[in-house]
């Protein structure tokens, strides 16, 4: 995680042929290199369910049963209750907790909603409502009732903000961001074919290595993008 922004541009450079640069502050080349590496997270981060980028949170932000989620989230595990009134979603699972179960919107939308905002209830199932956007039944109304409901969830890593500023991200998983994003620009900018296909091939083969490890997690989960995968399990929560 001690890769720079600049150091990962200058890599990305230097697998396409180009010199290295000593900012990318001036000159078109280093804002190419950028949008590449952009479009290169969303791509590797939609290829596999990688450990390295899944989180567990909260949402300060609720309408009666909808709660938004952050702008970076791009993919939902699940979703949590916990029984301790404190501490915080990296720590929740510390606790006794309860999973909720994943029904349609359709099927969410055949329930009764039911607010609370005491500890004699808790949510028992949960749907996707809109982009970064979950609905759960019961709901809280109590930020301490809400702040029980956790999110399991994969987010884009940031772009570093500065030539000089670390990615957060393993350096196994900004190799893989480096190798698609010369393959973009190598079609985008540089416009060769051939080097995009064998830098496609040394892409490739280092996904199928590092997949082979344990960064990569089940294939579960409801994308904030695709049509969800379903796990009905024939609720019959009260239907109006």
């Amino acid at each position: 995680m001690s890769r720079t922004l600049l150091t990962s541009i200058n890599n990305v450079l230097n697998l396409v042929g180009e010199r290295s640069l000593t900012s990318t502050a001036t000159g078109i080349l280093g804002s190419l290199t950028k949008q590449c590496i952009t479009q290169a997270i969303s791509e590797v981060c939609q290829a596999a369910k990688w450990e390295c980028l899944r989180e567990r949170a909260t949402s300060s932000t609720w309408t009666t049963c909808t709660a938004t989620l952050s702008s970076s989230v791009y993919q939902i595990l699940g979703v949590y209750w916990y029984t301790s009134p404190t501490g915080t979603a990296e720590t929740a699972f510390d606790y006794p907790t309860v999973s909720l179960d994943y029904v349609t919107p359709q099927e969410f939308d055949s329930f009764y909603l039911y607010p609370y905002s005491d500890t004699s209830n808790r949510p028992s199932v949960w749907t996707k409502d809109d982009y970064h956007k979950v609905k759960v039944n019961p709901y809280p109304t109590s930020a301490g009732e809400r702040a029980k409901v956790i999110f399991d969830v994969f987010v884009f890593p940031s772009l570093p903000a500065a030539d000089s500023t670390n990615w957060s991200t393993p350096d196994f998983f900004t190799d893989l961001l480096e190798l698609k994003a010369a393959a973009n620009l190598s079609m985008s900018h540089i416009q060769d074919s051939t080097m995009f296909q064998s830098l496609m091939m040394r892409y490739t083969n280092l996904f199928k290595d590092i997949s082979r490890n344990n960064n990569q997690i089940g294939d579960t989960g409801y994308t904030m993008y695709r049509n969800n995968r379903t796990r009905n399990r024939g609720i019959n929560y009260g239907r109006r």
